[in-house]
């Protein structure tokens, strides 16, 4: 599918979007790393730590400024639907538009989407604190009422048809034709056959865009709460004992979880399961911290919102890759920074798009997943998947992973299941080749990081090492294993962030063309990364940085 094509039909990446758990029960896609608490592994000299990081600030610091040289002198070759005009505070400077998920969240930041949420937030309070009976009706009549001001009444009735055929799935009891009607559902809005009658009752091109990614987010919750059900009529006893009851299961529950405002049109997913649990607690009133804590996140949010606008003002990073003809012959160093430029704003992009929203959902004492960690302190496949997208790892984990057998039932059935993890996250996203591409070897990255694990441990490998080195030797050899995967890793989000053609021109103008500099680079560059990565993990602990306890 063309540029013109993808803008048209918008792919959508809550993916990148992942798949793990603890270790305790959910193994491959999630087996729980070796830094996962404060490593005992022995630690690196300060100054050899500093000679790293000024390394590493060094080349960034060379990548971007080489970035805006390449930016300013391509500014002719960018179309309008790629620059736009900046901040008059700027003057006659451009904005780089070009990416489509940042110019979908823009096109949602409307006076009447902010005063809407301002109602949800504060009306909510009104009623929690006069009819608390009636906190979860207000709830969800309020966000119908919402989304029909945004969205119109079409709109929202396709949303409505969407849930009522997952629902009367769901009645079978049968997981089969649960599974059977999503996927058709999946089908009729990610591919251009089908999804025809979408763009006959939507013209307008954004609404369209709207109306396919908020369904395709429809899709996933409608999957948690359809195969929870199902769940809950085979263990009624175990049901009963969590506090389900036949209440949580009619279509006004669905409905209020589907069309749960603040996460309705760009996430984070958050399953039926834990949804239900917080909604369903009696209210009670904020303290003076816990309001100071809810507002210190949603300015964290904000703050990265303008600065991502501003750097878009300077660095026009997302536009070349739509002008490929011209981005693989810039200088190694610009095509080297527009690729980490890109590596970042993936990160920040859901940062403000997951974050926003949360901080919304805390209001309502409702826990949505925390956005993803730092992409440069994720050097593993695994890892990539358990940290970045949480709400998908999580669904991934309880409608797929733990169902067809997980860690618990062999190597091969683990295996298996993280196959079909990747497989489905392939076809929500749309059922194209480069994410075909990008699926394959992050699955192939995870069976290979397993099996480098159970090896390791099988035969004593670390052991070994550790009985013939010093503590700082084994840390170093095995960050240069390590990034080797790193590195893999990063090409495989640059597939997915801009398409089997652009990555190819990564790994041959990086690795194939000027062999050996660029490559020594930018292998000394993740190194550096990672090492400085590993020492804060030792430092603080893995589970503190990545699951971000130092931001709730």
């Amino acid at each position: 599918m063309g540029k013109l094509q993808e803008r048209r039909f918008p792919v959508r990446k809550k993916t990148s979007k992942s798949a793990s758990h603890s270790s305790s029960s959910k193994g491959a896609l999630s087996s729980t790393s070796t830094t996962d608490v404060k490593t005992t592994e022995g630690k690196l000299p300060i100054p050899e730590l500093a000679v790293y990081l000024t390394f590493v600030v060094i080349t960034f610091s060379t990548a971007f400024y080489n970035v805006y040289i390449s930016s300013q002198e391509h500014v002719e070759v960018f179309s309008s639907y790629m620059l736009e005009r900046g901040w008059s505070i700027f003057g006659n400077s451009h904005k780089d538009v070009a990416d489509f998920e940042w110019s979908y969240w823009h096109a949602m930041v409307t006076p009447v989407t902010i005063l809407l949420t301002l109602g949800h937030i504060i009306l909510g309070r009104v009623v929690e604190k006069t009819i608390p009976k009636w906190r979860k009706h207000f709830i969800f009549g309020y966000g119908m009422l919402s989304l029909l001001c945004i969205f119109g009444a079409m709109a929202v009735l396709v949303f409505i048809l969407y849930t009522l055929v997952a629902y009367l799935a769901s009645r079978t009891k049968s997981a089969v034709v649960v599974w059977a009607v999503i996927l058709l559902e999946i089908l009729s809005t990610n591919t251009e056959f089908f999804s025809s009658h979408l763009t006959f009752l939507f013209p307008n091109e954004e609404l369209f865009n709207h109306v396919v990614f908020s369904t395709a987010m429809c899709q996933l919750r409608l999957l948690s709460y359809c195969l929870e059900y199902c769940k809950s009529t085979k263990r009624t006893t175990a049901a009963t004992q969590q506090g389900y009851t036949n209440e949580n299961w009619d279509f006004f529950s669905v409905m209020s979880y589907n069309f749960y405002f603040p996460l309705f049109a760009t996430g984070p997913v958050m399953t039926f399961d834990k949804f239900s649990q917080q909604i369903n607690k009696s209210p009670r009133p904020f303290s003076k911290e816990e309001l100071k804590r809810i507002l210190k996140e949603f300015m964290r949010y904000i703050f990265w919102a303008v600065f991502a606008d501003f750097v878009l003002h300077f660095l026009y990073f997302p536009s070349f890759h739509q002008v490929w003809y011209k981005f693989q012959f810039l200088p190694t160093w610009s095509l080297g920074g527009i690729g980490l430029c890109h590596l970042l704003f993936f990160q920040i992009k859901y940062v403000v798009t997951y974050g926003i929203p949360r901080a919304i959902a805390l209001f309502d004492r409702i826990e949505a997943p925390l956005p993803p960690a730092c992409v440069l302190s994720i050097y593993t496949f695994q890892d990539m998947w358990r940290y970045f997208d949480r709400g998908l790892n999580s669904l991934l984990i309880s409608t797929i992973y733990i169902p067809v057998g997980g860690s618990q039932r062999g190597f091969l059935r683990q295996l298996l299941a993280s196959m079909l993890c990747f497989s489905f996250v392939f076809f929500w996203h749309g059922v194209e080749v480069y994410l075909l591409y990008w699926a394959l070897i992050n699955w192939l990255g995870v069976v290979v990081e397993i099996t480098v694990q159970k090896a390791v441990e099988q035969f004593g490998i670390l052991a070994f090492l550790k009985s013939k080195m010093s503590p700082s030797a084994v840390f170093r050899v095995l960050g240069l294993f390590l990034t080797l995967n790193y590195m893999l890793l990063a090409l495989s989000n640059l597939v997915f962030l801009g398409g089997q053609r652009v990555a190819y021109t990564y790994y041959h103008r990086i690795i194939v063309s000027g062999w050996p500099w660029p490559l020594l680079t930018f292998f000394c560059t993740f190194y550096s990364v990672l090492q400085l990565t590993r020492a804060l993990h030792q430092h603080f602990g893995k589970s503190y940085l990545c699951k971000k306890v130092y931001a709730v």
